[in-house]
Parts: C-alpha cells; structure tokens; sequence
C-alpha cells in the first residue's frame, strides 16, 4: 500500500488501484489542509499523515483519528526532519523520508534510523556521480 497527497486529498492504493473509501478529505478527517506528505505503515496498516514538525494518524477501520495524535514527528520516527517532501515504506519494510535532494531510511523493526543518514538521492538511486552536474 502507498498514500499520496495532493492539495486537500489523500488517495491510499493497492499496487495500482485505488483502495475503496479513497480518496478522504484532509480536513474532513481531522488532518491538517495541504499535508506535506502521507503514507502507510506495515506495523498497523493506518494512514500516517505528515505537516511540519507533527504526525496525523487516521485509522480507516473506524474512519477516525488514533487517540494520541498529532504528536511530534521525533516521536514516532526518531531523526527525522520536519517539512520532508516524501515519504513512503518500501517492500523491504524500511520507511523513507525526502527532503529536498536527501532521504532518510528508517528501519520499523527497531525504531531507529539506518547507519549513514541522510543520503543523497541522486547518489543512491539515480547514478550520479559528485561531479556531473546538469548543464555541463
């Protein structure tokens, strides 16, 4: 399952589909307006909602908020920044968080970020080496 988010909308998909009861409104569920992003976590299959420094949690069994949220982003993903770009948990069970050209890997398992963050995207997943730069 991935989330994305665009302006007041949050679609949640299955491999390509979009999954029943999507997309929500935002503001309808309690999230904040134009979050920065959203995704879904394997430990319990919520919607995890990110704007600025705090995390939303919406649980689409009882079409609800989780008791306890917002909290602050440091307390549910140790390290990680505010106002990230992305985020997305990926079939390795890791969870990624962009910001700008960096991305951070969390590893669910043990509540703690990965040995060598942040990491450039354009290093680790694009190939680039330090000394091309677009334009040359």
């Amino acid at each position: 399952m991935f989330c994305l988010t665009t302006g007041d909308k949050i679609f949640r998909f299955y491999r390509t589909r979009l999954d029943p009861g999507f997309p929500i409104s935002a503001a309808r569920a309690g999230m904040p307006k134009s979050p920065d992003a959203a995704l879904v976590r394997s430990v319990d299959y919520r919607v995890y909602v990110l704007k600025g420094s705090r995390v939303y949690a919406f649980d689409e069994l009882t079409r609800k908020n989780v008791p306890g949220y917002p909290r602050p982003i440091y307390t549910v993903w140790p390290g990680i920044p505010k106002r990230i770009d992305a985020a997305f948990q990926w079939l390795n069970g890791r969870t990624y968080f962009l910001k700008r050209d960096l991305y951070w890997k969390f590893d669910e398992d043990t509540n703690m970020q990965e040995k060598c963050n942040p990491r450039a995207v354009s290093h680790s997943w694009l190939s680039c080496s330090s000394d091309r730069v677009i334009g040359d």
